[in-house]
């Protein structure tokens, strides 16, 4: 190795030569050469070579089944096989399959009915090939049956040396039921924690959330309030069994009424809000609220005898390009429902 002046180091050779036949000469040639970039790259392919092995000895700690496939003959030898053997299969060794044989009959003896066309093509050859010429590894997911029940797994398909074109490749497969079981749970958690547990509609936080935020992108839109008019004579009246029955019932009507991009949600008590996306215009906004509370009218609650269900309603709008915030057009649509109430039946105010 060589210090520069810099202070940087650098890799040379020097080599000695006699200057004639041995015996007839006591003078020596001396040569050097620059070997710093050489080295270097042996430096950085062992370290490289490390990083592989490291990548299999991982996969074989995590993964139940593996195999190495050479892509260039299409065949594929295994390393490790702890789970499910597939027809035709050994155990690990020095036998060769055929890639292509052994993959289809792994599809057609273990994959879950429903994923077996996808899978058939997810982990061909020429798929793993192509997939890995994008990136360093190849991931996926799909679902296996089981002594009739489905579980979920996971395969990983890596090249053994990225540098070497058409480099082996290590196929790995291992069950991921308790992760997906854990990702269920966090959406189950969170589906929850914004649903409102009477009505099965968004709660008041998770949709005052949704609106805030179509407003803060520009998206137009009515929002709507609506009351249910004498809703404590009705529990007073009948009790609150009956209160819930109806709450739940105005609940129903409008997820019948309004679409999957509006956003529904419950206020609280008898209260109720709907952000109908897309929609700044009056006479459409009275359409769908006609559409309400013809809804509303048909609801058939026994308990209450024929008593009418109504509520008081009021709507404001948000255009694209407002500079209205949400409270402010909460409150505009809040004082139009306060006005509803002024009329017998069910109402509607614009603000």
């Amino acid at each position: 190795m060589r210090l520069a002046d810099d202070g940087n180091m650098s890799y040379h050779q020097m080599a000695f030569a006699l200057a004639g036949q041995p015996g007839e000469t006591e003078n020596f040639i001396l040569a050097f050469r620059d070997i710093d970039r050489s080295i270097r790259k042996h430096i950085a392919d062992k370290r490289y070579l490390r990083e592989q092995l490291d990548i299999v000895e991982t996969l074989s700690r995590d993964y139940y089944n593996i195999f190495k496939i050479n892509p260039k003959t299409g065949t594929v030898v295994i390393l490790k096989l702890d789970g499910y053997v597939t027809k035709g299969m050994e155990g690990a060794g020095d036998k060769v399959y055929s890639y292509d044989v052994l993959y289809k009959q792994y599809v057609k003896d273990r994959v879950y009915s429903e994923d077996q066309e996808w899978m058939y093509d997810a982990i061909s050859l020429d798929t793993v090939n192509k997939k890995l010429s994008d990136n360093a590894e190849y991931v996926s997911s799909y679902r296996v049956m089981d002594n009739g029940e489905v579980h979920y797994y996971q395969f990983t398909y890596i090249m053994i040396n990225a540098n070497i074109p058409n480099s082996d490749v290590l196929a790995g497969f291992k069950n991921v039921d308790d992760i997906v079981a854990s990702a269920k749970e966090r959406q189950n958690l969170e589906i929850l924690a914004s649903t409102d547990i009477m009505t099965g509609i968004l709660n008041r936080g998770s949709g005052e959330r949704k609106v805030i935020d179509a407003i803060a992108n520009d998206k137009a839109g009515m929002l709507c309030i609506l009351d249910v008019n004498r809703f404590k004579d009705t529990n007073d009246d009948y009790g609150h069994n009956v209160g819930d029955k109806v709450l739940r019932g105005i609940a129903d009507v409008l997820k019948l009424t309004f679409r999957d991009e509006d956003i529904i949600f419950r206020l609280g008590g008898d209260e109720y809000a709907v952000y109908v996306m897309n929609l700044d215009d009056e006479e459409a906004g009275k359409a769908v609220l006609d559409r309400v509370f013809s809804e509303i009218d048909k609801l058939d609650i026994p308990e209450l005898g024929g008593r009418s269900v109504c509520v008081s309603v009021g709507a404001a709008f948000f255009r694209e390009g407002d500079k209205r915030s949400f409270e402010e057009l909460y409150k505009l649509a809040d004082s139009g429902v306060y006005e509803s109430k002024m009329i017998e039946g069910s109402a509607l105010n614009f603000k």
